[in-house]
């Protein structure tokens, strides 16, 4: 039994260092490719810019140099995107405050006009002294020219004061890109 118990051992022993000398020699496989790939690496890391000269040499040569220069300065004056959304940000909610604007005046310029058309049809009908009357008084509700034009040059201001601080911001924007 002993001599069975030993040789199984070295058995054993044997089977561990063969495996050993497997995994070294796979390790030490393995150390030399990531070796030749680093060579590699260096090699093409070393050849990039002589590329790079190569392709100015030949976008010279073609006379394309004026024309990537001319794209590349129109490049740099373009916007990014960051600053376009942020003067969307700023200028959004007094562009919707102005259009909101507009649309309450347009119904009040459409009720006028249907106001005015029913005047128009009482006055058809000949009404009597005392409507007339009445009229007069709800005419004087209701805006004169000289008042409308007020608004209506107010109203002009503030969207040239939109238009200047629209173009304020994008002439912000525009310095801060370059």
């Amino acid at each position: 039994m002993k001599i069975k118990s030993k040789f199984n051992s070295y058995l054993k022993n044997e089977i561990f260092f063969e495996k050993t000398n497997e995994i070294q020699a796979q390790f030490e496989e393995l150390e030399n490719k990531i070796h030749h790939n680093k060579c590699r690496i260096e090699e093409t890391e070393n050849k990039i810019p002589d590329i790079m000269n190569q392709l100015s040499k030949k976008i010279e040569k073609y006379h394309l140099a004026s024309e990537s220069t001319k794209i590349w300065n129109k490049i740099r004056t373009l916007a990014v995107k960051k600053d376009v959304e942020e003067l969307n940000k700023k200028v959004l909610p007094y562009l919707n405050t102005v259009r909101l604007d507009i649309t309450r005046f347009e119904k009040e310029l459409t009720q006028a006009k249907k106001i005015i058309q029913r005047f128009d049809e009482v006055l058809l009908d000949k009404a009597p002294k005392h409507k007339y009357e009445e009229l007069g008084a709800k005419f004087e509700s209701f805006l004169t020219k000289d008042e409308y034009l007020c608004y209506e040059q107010a109203f002009k201001n503030e969207l040239q004061q939109a238009k200047l601080k629209i173009e304020e911001n994008h002439q912000e924007i525009q310095n801060s890109s370059k």
